[in-house]
């Protein structure tokens, strides 16, 4: 990554930091240890259906991901895929607008094999378990936008503001002259939207104008996300007399994330400006690895106790980002001073673009440890509860490459704004011979140390599902309602930038079918 880039996210992060602003629109990568450490439950539809409370369960491919010691549990060795759709939904508000939008994606969100051995009721270690399984446990597939009138300020004034001391005025020409551009204040400059003040009385060089006032103006943005986090999993469990099932494994994670924005503005009444549009484009890929080691003790066969833990995920990830700038003046006339003469110069269309900026680092996200308990009826279904502890503030960037980007403001941020959140879930099911009801409900709690403007991580789950067991096969089907809230600022001013609150809504069907071998 070029420096200059990283010298622009550390003065917005600064500012953010000086305003104790919500760090969710920061430039800083901070942000991205919410994003992929704010998981949810995956595995198959039984699971799912069951508020993803399966701490304590086991009998699932599922525990692989969740709780290796619950694959002792299987006698039969099974192949299982699962399937679903997800609608996602969007409500913005922004200056007293409200933005819908949608978006709708299929997957495949799991898949597993399982080698189980029964080895008789007779010995100590009654059976062994090896699975493979791959979960999708966080689904980043989304729409969402806002729209509304701004008469108090607009980006043209966050170019200005934040552009006064950090550059000369010589430094802006350079760029603009090469196309070395990398940032948005350097694609101000070339497309006229800021000028040099030519009466600034310090003689720095370093002071900008703009011509363009502050006029009610149209500010828009649509924000298209798409991605997703994946796992893989080798785990294998061991079952000791029916009282207690130990199980480990190895995870290798996945992230792909996409961003497109375009962001544009538009005056309302008479102004130089017809419309700016700023379109930035974000690409991320990542490849980890982390460990897992539960337990589950069955002192009676009504209960069932566990608890497992997931050691912090060390990723690689690579990054690209690029964005361009269009301006469509109405035809006006400025006077440019080349070469100590003044030159009118009548603005039609302007624009510049960012060179492709590629970063290369590691992110560290944190442990999960999780505890369960289920207690059973009988065989007509059990109840079950799991607690969660994630640690938000321990999520960790690093640079294998010094040379490249410093994280450590990053890092701060992270210590600063993020703390221990605790997830809840619970779940039951239900018996009527081959068939299975299912229900759930989970909670997921806020991952800052202040829910300002909105409790950011913080997320609900309703599930419901049924199912089919026979001797040779199983088929599940549930349905997931999940909702959250969500901040953002489309630009930096030092607190006086506007504000766009989400509520977004997530309605999922999953389908699993298995067969046992």
């Amino acid at each position: 990554m070029n420096l200059r880039y990283f010298f622009l996210t550390l003065f917005i992060f600064t500012t953010l930091l000086a305003k104790a602003q919500n760090p969710s629109n920061a430039i800083g990568y901070y942000f991205d240890a919410l994003r992929y450490t704010n998981t949810q439950f995956g595995g198959t539809a039984r699971f799912q259906g069951v508020g993803g409370a399966t701490t304590a369960l086991g009998g699932d491919p599922s525990c692989a991901f969740t709780n290796p010691a619950g694959l002792a549990f299987m006698r039969k060795s099974e192949v299982v895929i699962s399937m679903g759709v997800n609608l996602t939904n969007a409500s913005s508000k922004f200056i007293d607008n409200a933005t819908p939008a949608s978006k709708l994606n299929l997957n495949i969100n799991q898949l597993g094999v399982v080698w189980a051995t029964d080895m008789g009721s007779d010995a100590d270690i009654r059976g062994t378990t090896l699975a493979i399984t791959y979960t999708r446990n966080n689904d980043l597939n989304r729409n969402w936008g806002y729209s509304g009138i701004n008469s108090q300020n607009s980006i043209v004034s966050s170019f200005l503001a934040n552009s006064g001391g950090k550059y000369t005025w010589d430094e802006f020409n350079e760029y603009a002259a090469t196309g070395d551009i990398v940032d948005v204040r350097e694609m101000a400059y070339a497309t006229r939207l800021i000028l040099p003040d030519l009466n600034d009385p310090t003689g720095k060089q370093d002071q900008y104008v703009t011509f363009i006032p502050i006029r009610p103006t149209e500010q828009r943005e649509e924000i298209t996300e798409s991605g997703a986090q994946n796992q893989w999993n080798l785990a294998y469990s061991v079952n000791y007399k029916d009282k207690l099932y130990i199980g480990g494994g190895v995870g290798i994670p996945l992230l792909r994330f996409q961003r497109t924005k375009e962001y544009t503005e538009t005056p309302q009444v008479n102004s130089p400006l017809n419309t700016l549009r700023l379109r930035d484009r974000f690409n991320q890929n990542g490849v980890g690895i982390n460990a897992s080691l539960g337990f589950i003790f069955r002192p009676i066969d009504a209960i069932r106790i566990g608890g497992s833990i997931i050691t912090p995920t060390l990723y690689s990830v690579n990054d690209t980002y690029d964005a361009d700038l269009a301006v469509r003046y109405n035809n006006y006339t400025i006077v440019e001073v080349i070469g100590g003469q003044e030159r009118p110069l009548v603005l039609t269309n302007q624009s510049a673009r960012t060179k492709l900026l590629q970063t290369q680092y590691t992110m560290r996200t944190p442990m999960r440890i999780n505890g369960g308990v289920a207690i059973f009826v009988g065989k007509a279904g059990f109840l079950s509860a799991d607690i969660e502890l994630v640690d938000y503030s321990s999520a960790k960037f690093s640079n294998p490459n010094a040379t490249d980007v410093n994280f450590d403001n990053d890092n701060a941020a992270i210590k600063l704004y993020y703390r221990n959140a605790t997830n809840l879930r619970f779940g039951s099911e239900w018996r009527l011979g081959e068939w299975r009801i299912r229900g759930g409900y989970a909670m997921y709690g806020s991952a800052l140390k202040e829910d300002i403007p909105v409790a950011e991580g913080k997320m609900t789950f309703i599930t419901g599902g049924i199912g089919k067991r026979t001797k040779t096969y199983y088929i599940d089907l549930v349905g997931m309602f999940r909702t959250s809230k969500s901040s953002y600022r489309p630009y930096g001013l030092r607190g006086l930038e506007p504000l766009s609150i989400t509520d977004n809504t997530r309605i999922t069907i999953n389908a699993s079918l298995g067969f046992f071998f």
